[in-house]
């Protein structure tokens, strides 16, 4: 049969990055923790490659081939090794490889110890350049947290405004688990967030947050200050925060990265 793909591409124009996205696995991922937790998930990935400037089109099913192989154990060091077999069965200098999921993990409420699950969100992104053999990899993770407003405080009689906030946390070379990860954002906010509460748990969270009272960009500085403890577990980090204000229609927003340090 006729193979289109492999003929000429008379434009003669290199590119960057060409691939299938929105490609759905059930994954077992492999934290990289002392214990190596395993979390079952739903994987969504994207894969690219790029391509020479004589050839007309890629091979998409390779990109299928070669995750399908993997499936489904996942981690770092797999992303890894995917991207580096992309370059390879395509020919490409270049191979990149994500991978979006929600990492559940258990949680028993403050006082009365009662278990939950709840969720982040993880993005984990690897990188592979042939000509140079050199590996890139990253994730970010995403945590739902609970901030109350340092002003409200200060200036009323009673009470103060307080909000679901999310701390994003992106580390280039990561040498720390997703999960501690997680502690990290938690343990940075007014409160951290739980799936079930009882009574006696919720006077508790309401009492803590209103005693650790964060503006967004304390949110921020506090997980900052942490990595920066951390600094032999990383290459790089980018921290943020989003408020979804309760007395707003707006969200406030702050970032901050090791550069700015």
């Amino acid at each position: 049969m006729i193979d289109v793909q492999n003929s000429p591409a008379f434009r003669k124009i290199r590119i960057k990055k060409v691939g299938v996205q929105k490609l759905s696995y059930p994954i077992v991922f492999s934290d990289s923790d002392k214990d190596k937790s395993e979390i079952n998930s739903i994987g969504n990935f994207a894969l690219y490659s790029s391509l020479n400037p004589d050839q007309k089109g890629t091979h998409m099913s390779r990109f299928i081939h070669t995750i399908y192989e993997y499936m489904p154990k996942i981690s770092l060091e797999t992303l890894g090794k995917i991207s580096k077999d992309i370059t390879k069965k395509l020919n490409s200098d270049f191979a990149q490889v994500i991978c979006d999921f929600e990492y559940f993990y258990n949680v028993l409420s403050p006082i009365t110890k009662s278990p939950g699950l709840s969720n982040a969100y993880v993005s984990l992104n690897s990188e592979y350049k042939k000509s140079s053999e050199s590996s890139k990899f990253e994730y970010t993770i995403k945590v739902p947290v609970k901030s109350l407003c340092p002003c409200s405080k200060s200036i009323s009689k009673y009470g103060a405004h307080s909000q679901r906030s999310y701390i994003s946390i992106r580390l280039i070379e990561p040498k720390i688990s997703i999960r501690k990860c997680i502690d990290l954002a938690e343990s940075s906010a007014s409160s951290a967030l739980y799936p079930i509460l009882k009574r006696e748990d919720e006077r508790y969270v309401t009492e803590k947050a209103y005693e650790n009272p964060r503006f967004v960009e304390d949110l921020v500085r506090e997980v900052a200050s942490k990595l920066i403890e951390l600094k032999n577990s990383y290459e790089s980090f980018e921290v943020s925060a989003v408020n979804f204000e309760s007395i707003h229609h707006h969200d406030v927003y702050a970032t901050i990265s090791s550069e700015d340090i």
